[in-house]
């Protein structure tokens, strides 16, 4: 029997209730599996210098390797789970991941017969190798997407093109980096790819990309597939434009069958996953507003599910998120970019192995 995790990640106080919810509703449908949380408050504060989904992943790779997970299922702060999750639990594959938001073309530029793109928020590690040089290449490919470009592209190769950064971001990246080491990019991921240019983990060992990684995407093609793991529950098959008023339009619309949930298209909600960059809303009232949203779309059905059949919390049913406070953490944990000629030849050292004194479930074998 394989040795499977969990960790649910939460970078930032706004998403406290949030979390809880994530946290809890996992376990209500894994019980005999390990369960991290990782907060602002129990995670090593050397990590607060990277990007959030970067922290992320680091910390998927230090819990994996510290408890010797043969499987390590990782979800974002604002997801909850809807359902026990058979597809990554069964998988063999080395990267289990889900679909993002419809994107025509490939954000990379890769063809319709290559992986599609995959979010970095709900997705399943099935090779301890994969995840170390994952977290390798996020700082090479850099703004906007990290990790999350870092698991796309180490399935399917070097991109023909990369995504675009937001100006104000990408003067700051060429002002610290230098135009040169910005244009280069692709260059250094063909190079990593290839083994050209190693990076050296914590342990002093040189590091070489694992051949022929696998990969399997659960909800795809959404059309055929009967389960959706993500953001696409929001979209549905017709509807590719990804704005508020599909997204009211299918989550207004869900409805429970028994034990699931399940979208308009007749596909099981096993994730349910926000995903609007939450992070950026860093007011109380920006933020309540944008939950808000959703707690309007979720029909009163869906709410009692979230709560009875899924151990969320009872704010959900009375359409009002808690206050959160700082608590006396710094008010502006995020950069916008990381140092990459610091992290391209050398990695964060945790601290206790781990680095983190996780909230920890541990399973009920």
């Amino acid at each position: 029997m394989k040795n499977i995790g969990a960790l649910i990640f939460n970078n930032h106080p706004a998403f406290e209730s949030l979390a809880k919810n994530a946290y809890d509703s996992f376990i209500k449908w894994h019980p005999d599996l390990d369960c991290h949380l990782v907060t602002p408050y129990n995670y090593s504060r050397y990590y607060s210098k990277y990007v959030p989904g970067y922290q992320k992943t680091i910390a998927a790779e230090c819990i994996m390797n510290a408890h010797k997970y043969d499987k390590l299922i990782v979800l974002g702060a604002d997801t909850i789970t809807t359902a026990r999750l058979d597809e990554f639990i069964d998988s063999d594959e080395d990267i289990v991941g889900s679909l993002d938001y419809p994107q025509e073309p490939h954000p990379f530029g890769y063809s319709k017969d290559q992986h599609p793109y995959m979010n970095a928020d709900v997705v399943c590690y099935g090779n301890l190798d994969v995840l170390v040089a994952l977290n390798f290449l996020a700082p090479i490919i850099g703004p906007p997407l990290f990790e999350q470009g870092a698991q796309n592209v180490i399935v399917n190769g070097t991109p023909p093109l990369l995504p675009e950064i937001d100006p104000g971001i990408k003067s700051k990246v060429i002002k610290r980096l230098g135009q040169d080491h910005y244009d280069q990019r692709i260059e250094k991921i063909k190079g990593f790819l290839k083994g050209d240019k190693v990076g050296v983990d914590w342990d002093g060992t040189k590091l070489r990309v694992p051949k022929n990684i696998s990969c399997k995407v659960v909800d795809y093609p959404y059309k055929e597939s009967k389960v959706s793991y993500n953001v696409r529950s929001k979209v549905g098959i017709e509807n590719a434009k990804t704005n508020d008023e599909c997204y009211e339009r299918n989550i207004t619309n869900f409805k429970v069958e028994g034990e699931k949930l399940i979208t308009p298209d007749g596909k099981h909600i096993k994730v349910f996953h926000v995903g609007e960059g939450l992070g950026n809303e860093k007011t109380n009232k920006s933020f309540e507003n944008l939950v808000k949203k959703y707690l309007d779309w979720f029909n009163d059905d869906t709410k009692k599910f979230f709560v009875e059949s899924c151990n969320c919390e009872n704010w959900i049913l009375g359409n009002k998120y808690p206050k959160w406070k700082f608590n006396g953490l710094d008010e502006s944990p995020y950069i916008e970019f990381m140092d990459l000629k610091d992290l391209m030849g050398k990695r964060p050292t945790p601290e206790k192995n781990e680095g983190f004194d996780t909230v920890y479930y541990k399973g009920k074998k």
